[in-house]
């Protein structure tokens, strides 16, 4: 783990964090990140590798960067991932002034009074300047001109930003730790295959410096030559129509005849499936069954929930409101993480005995025992910090419950089955309003944790903790020391959130969040956490 190898990381994280916005939102362009096989990384240690690295040796042998260096450079970097698309800077500035000009359009909203409900801090404060804070947040300042810096209206960021700081970088600080404790029981005793992982380490130099020996394989260059020449192909019939196309998608609709309760369960893309040649790529990654579970269980999944459907059952319902569909994920993650601790439960138990300074197994890592140390001392700010906002004790504990189940159980599909793009709408507000009703959490409880939900768990596509163990594992097959690498991560996501919220609110006042942001959102996500409650209240009262 050298110096620049450090520095190198720290620099493409801070390049990735300083360009996301503008590419994904202002340009338009393909996301840099948008799932856990970061394209922003990997594509470019893909490039790195086969033209600069080598020319970097040519001039000089010991300026190409080692396996083990450019381990550390992915690690570092994937740990930057998280901050500045959807895994929290797409969403946190909109989600956060966006309900003000929502509430002046809802009736609903007004007559609940739930705008009222949510503490201060957790939102934005235009009510100093609305023109400058409020609409221009929206439209942007229109012309050619761009916004200086001191134009943006800091002071309508300044409290909520002095509370949702601190709060994250608690639960960052968690994710850290908690990666570093689950790290050796997958690793090691579990044997996990870590799909994206490997990928990675085939493209990493060998030992002596020479190129991986993918590159040196008239295979790989083969299956490479057949699917850059089908996007070529099919790049050229985009310009000119009359041109061949070679099909990679598949009108299946017509199965619906046959089978009316599978479409009805609400197939979309599953009757008009898409070849993606990187989910074949990473199928000879996984065991049999593993690929075979993954390739059934959407279709097993509608099919059930269609034929439920049919007779008067719908799973569907608000997005973070209590429904079937919500409580069955529910119990589904949180019976995974239940088995992941059974499973570990040696490991785990002895690294909790050690990390509270008791005789443990001597096969606990030490990097695993000041992990958990962290985490204990981060979860303890985290709750400290919901309560101070208002929630009740026993009500931030099962909060931040939920969404550690949720954050370990995707990292650990991210590393047993490579499942590199993941949503499992689940919610840890809704199972916990639906579980203790609206009455028992309170309206304003129930709206904190709504809001929370929004910002920390909305789009699981990059969560942090599954960029953690992958980077974790690519040091472990380069033999470069795991605690080190994960201690890293932190001043990464600390300078990350320094270059992405000013980038953000910058692109935002700029060009506007109505031009930038995708139709999603701005109709279903940023009013979600209000439009759950005042549901909620509407249901309560009508069952009085």
């Amino acid at each position: 783990m050298t110096f620049r190898s450090v520095l190198i990381g720290l620099l493409a994280g801070a390049a990735i964090c300083a360009t996301t916005y503008f590419n994904n939102l202002v340009i338009k362009q393909s996301s840099l990140v948008g799932s856990y096989i970061a394209f922003a990384v990997f594509g470019g240690l893909i490039l790195f590798v086969l033209l600069v690295n080598p020319l970097l040796g040519r001039i000089r042998r010991t300026f190409a960067l080692s396996g083990g260096e450019l381990a550390v450079v992915i690690a570092i970097s994937l740990a930057a991932c998280y901050v500045p698309g959807r895994g929290l800077m797409h969403y946190l500035c909109p989600a956060l002034m966006t309900p003000h000009a929502i509430n002046q359009q809802r009736f609903d909203w007004q007559r609940q009074g739930v705008l009222a409900l949510a503490p201060e801090q957790m939102l934005a404060d235009p009510s100093a300047n609305p023109e400058a804070a409020l609409a221009r947040f929206y439209q942007g300042r229109g012309g050619d001109e761009h916004v200086s810096l001191r134009e943006i209206p800091w002071y309508a960021w300044r409290r909520t930003l002095w509370f949702w700081l601190p709060l994250l970088l608690s639960m960052s600080v968690a994710v850290i730790g908690l990666s570093l404790v689950v790290h050796h029981q997958w690793s090691n005793h579990e044997r996990l295959r870590y799909p994206i992982a490997l990928f990675a380490d085939a493209l990493l130099p060998d030992p002596q410096g020479r190129r991986a020996g993918v590159f040196r394989s008239g295979f790989f260059w083969t299956g490479t030559a057949v699917v850059l020449g089908i996007h070529a192909v099919n790049y050229a019939h985009t310009w000119w129509p009359r041109f061949i196309e070679i099909p990679r998608r598949f009108d299946l609709w017509s199965l619906k005849q046959i089978f009316p309760t599978f479409a009805a369960g609400g197939a979309g893309g599953l009757l008009d499936p898409n070849i993606y040649f990187m989910c074949v790529g990473f199928a000879f990654f996984l065991a049999t069954d593993m690929s075979l579970s993954l390739g059934i269980a959407p279709y097993l999944y509608t099919w059930f929930a269609g034929i439920c459907l049919v007779h008067g059952c719908n799973f569907g319902g608000g997005m973070l409101q209590p429904n079937i569909e919500r409580f069955l994920l529910a119990g589904s993650w949180t019976g995974m993480f239940l088995v992941l601790l059974y499973t570990g439960r040696r490991y785990f138990w002895n690294t909790l005995k050690k990390a509270l300074g008791l005789p443990g197994a001597d096969h606990v890592k030490r990097y695993s025992v000041w992990g958990a140390r962290v985490a204990a001392v981060a979860l303890s700010a985290f709750v400290i910090q919901l309560i101070v906002l208002g929630l009740d004790w026993p009500l931030a504990l099962l909060y931040t419950l939920g969404v550690l189940v949720l954050y370990v159980t995707v990292a650990r599909v991210v590393a047993e089955a490579g499942v590199y793009y993941v949503h499992p709408s689940y919610f840890p507000c809704a199972t916990i309003i639906g579980f203790l009703g609206i009455e028992a959490v309170g309206p304003k409880g129930a709206l904190i944790m709504a809001i929370l939900t929004s910002v920390l768990v909305i789009d699981p596509r990059e969560l942090l903790m599954p960029f953690i163990v992958q980077g974790l594992k690519i040091a472990e097959l380069k033999c470069v020391p795991v605690g080190r690498v994960g201690a890293m991560a932190l001043p990464m996501i600390l300078l990350g959130l320094a270059i992405a919220i000013p980038v953000t609110l910058y692109w935002s006042y700029d060009r506007g969040v109505n031009a930038a942001s995708d139709g999603w959102a701005m109709a279903v996500f940023y009013g979600a956490p209000f439009n759950a409650v005042a549901g909620a209240k509407e249901d309560f009262e009508a069952a009085k």
